[in-house]
Order: C-alpha cells, then structure tokens, then sequence
C-alpha cells in the first residue's frame, strides 16, 4: 500500500510541475526549486560488499544550475557543468558506533562528487552500465517532494568540503566497493520523480 501511495505521490508531483512548467514565463526564472542554491539532507545508506552489510549515515548536497555554476577552491576557481551537482560526505550527526569501510574510506577529509549534467545522459561509474538524464523538470519534482527537509537548509555558500582546499575529492574507484550511485539514484533520487 506505501509504494502505491508513493508512486501516486510521484505521479500528481510530476503532472503537477508540467503543468506549471507548461504556464512558465521567461520572467520565471524559478519557479519552484532554486537555482544555484545549495540544499542538503542526510541519508541512512546501506551497502553490502562481500556478503556484509553496513549503514552510513551520509550528507548529500545538492545544487542545480542551469549553465554552469562557479566557485573558489582556495586560490582557484573551478566551475561544474550546467545540470545537478551531488557532493556527499558523512553526516555530521552520525549516531554510527561501528566504523563502516565507506566512513573509513571518506574520513574526515574526503568527499565524494558528482555532477550529472543537464539534458545529458550520465553514467552511474557502476559496472552495469546504468545512466540517468537529469532535467529541470527531475530536479523540480526532487525539490518539492523533499521541500520539506531542504527548505531550512538553502544556501548560496558552496559546501565548505568543496571549496577548501584542505578536503579532496576521492575518485569513483576510490568508493566504488562501498558505494553505488546507481544505488542512491534509484532509492532516493528517482522514488521522488
């Protein structure tokens, strides 16, 4: 009953955005989720790698930009791709007791990033193979199915693990024995499109 529930919910957020989207005026620069503007909310992600399973409490931030998005890191300037930006790191009120391999593997330094550019198919860096097209429209329905728990959260400042140069960006090699973009696309992500 909860995933018709849920799938119902997905269907009238989605028919409700193209219907608003459709009545959209070039003087509507945002019409429902910010643009530019990063939002953050915390996950509880589990991973099973060689037959053991493993919770980690992640941040995800997440920032949409129609053409590009600059910011300083350190003395550099550096600039994402038009499209969705996800920057995850450990949640900063983790209740973890047990050090999981993805906690260890970011440690207090580290971040994982990824940016899956507008109107352009993205692959997942899994081994199946699995692509995701982000849209305005997805990020608009993503935005107000989460609303609730990104609203208190917006903010123009880039993510302190972005521009400090004192963190880096592990690669997807680096994570991909304990996690799975296709994974947090496919339970957090797309549920809401």
């Amino acid at each position: 009953m909860k995933t018709k529930i849920k799938i119902l919910t997905a269907m009238m957020l989605v028919l409700t955005t193209f219907t608003f989207l459709s009545c959209k005026s070039n003087d509507d620069d945002e019409i429902f989720a910010p643009l530019n503007t990063w939002v953050h909310k915390d996950y509880s992600y589990t991973y099973t790698n060689t037959g053991t399973t493993s919770t980690t409490n992640l941040r995800c931030y997440f920032m949409f930009s129609r053409s590009g998005y600059s910011y300083k890191k350190g003395n550099s300037s550096e600039t994402l791709p038009a499209g969705l930006t996800v920057v995850i790191v450990p949640a900063a009120q983790s209740t973890s007791t047990a050090a999981t391999a993805l906690l260890n593997t970011l440690g207090d330094k580290n971040y994982i990033l990824k940016t899956f550019e507008l109107n352009k198919a993205t692959d997942s860096g899994d081994s199946d193979s699995f692509s995701f097209t982000m849209t305005e429209t997805k990020w608009n329905v993503f935005y107000i199915a989460n609303f609730s728990t990104f609203y208190p959260t917006e903010s123009t400042s880039t993510p302190t693990q972005l521009a400090s140069s004192a963190y880096t960006e592990l690669s997807e090699d680096e994570v991909k024995a304990n996690f799975s973009w296709k994974k947090l696309l496919l339970e957090y992500l797309l549920l809401t499109l």
